[in-house]
């Protein structure tokens, strides 16, 4: 029997029109981001950080940028970040 885990997902915008609390521990998806946030059980969405810990400016600031971040100068990571739409 196929076992089949799907977690709490929306666009930004219904996350942000909505803004739930979160469980304890509940993982929620930005469907048109790919980005994602865990719930602490007491703060709504929009007073929660995202999981990978980069604001949207900061992330818009590094995707903008003419020089990319070390961390991501090589072809893995930059493969990895179109994949997941972050560039």
């Amino acid at each position: 029997m196929a076992v089949q885990i799907q977690l709490r997902n929306d666009t930004a915008a219904s996350w942000l029109a909505e803004d739930p609390i979160l469980a304890q521990g509940e993982v929620g998806v930005e469907l048109d981001t790919n980005r994602t946030k865990i719930g602490n059980g007491i703060d709504e969405w929009s007073d929660l950080p995202y999981a990978d810990g980069y604001s949207a400016q900061q992330l818009e600031t590094h995707v903008n940028s003419s020089t990319p971040h070390p961390a991501y100068d090589d072809i893995q990571s930059l493969t990895l970040l179109f994949e997941n739409g972050l560039v």
